[in-house]
């Protein structure tokens, strides 16, 4: 169901292809919505892997989980969305089985275990944030689509590549032009 009025935690918001949207790393980009209350919006860009793992960031753990652009603020942290609040602790519930978190001090342990995978937690440099209007009025400005229906199991088991694409098909007939449209209008 689209929703274009109320924002809340679980939302997930699609980039559109109307040339407002000019910053790169937002392009046909699918952000998760962790956060929404008076003191703004924090979610994370699910389908921009980066080249970089999590042991190139963090040499102490060694591990080959890929790293993804979680938007343009602070990049030099990294969060994690995931799915196993069992084993990790001091996480945000955001929707369903879904969890996020910064706390770093038992996931060492964790990894070296093995305990989790790929189908299990996702790692992110930076977020994406925004001021409480600030989301609304870029909403009504067509950058972007806001969303309920991602199904919470996609966010780790669909291609980062599909998942732009695959999230706004579910929307309806309406958007397939955007579906074959380039990624920048402005240059067609």
């Amino acid at each position: 169901m689209i929703n274009s009025i109320s924002i809340q935690r679980g939302d997930q918001l699609l980039s559109l292809p109307s040339g407002n949207n000019e910053d790169i790393i937002f392009s046909r980009s699918v952000i998760l919505l962790t956060e929404h209350n008076v003191d703004g919006t924090v979610g994370f860009i699910l389908n921009k892997p980066l080249d970089l793992t999590l042991s190139d960031l963090i040499p102490t753990i060694e591990s080959s989980f890929t790293i993804y652009e979680g938007g343009p603020v602070q990049k030099n942290r990294i969060f994690y969305i995931h799915s196993r609040p069992e084993l990790i602790s001091d996480s945000i519930h955001i929707i369903d089985d879904l969890y996020w978190g910064v706390d770093f001090e038992d996931l060492p342990n964790i990894l070296a275990k093995g305990l989790l995978d790929k189908n299990d937690i996702r790692f992110f440099l930076g977020y994406s944030g925004w001021d409480y209007d600030q989301l609304k009025n870029e909403i009504e400005d067509k950058f972007w689509l806001t969303t309920n229906n991602l199904e919470t199991t996609t966010i780790f088991s669909q291609s980062p590549k599909e998942l732009w694409r695959n999230s706004l098909a579910k929307l309806g007939k309406q958007y397939s032009l955007w579906l074959n449209a380039p990624e920048n209008p402005n240059f067609n």
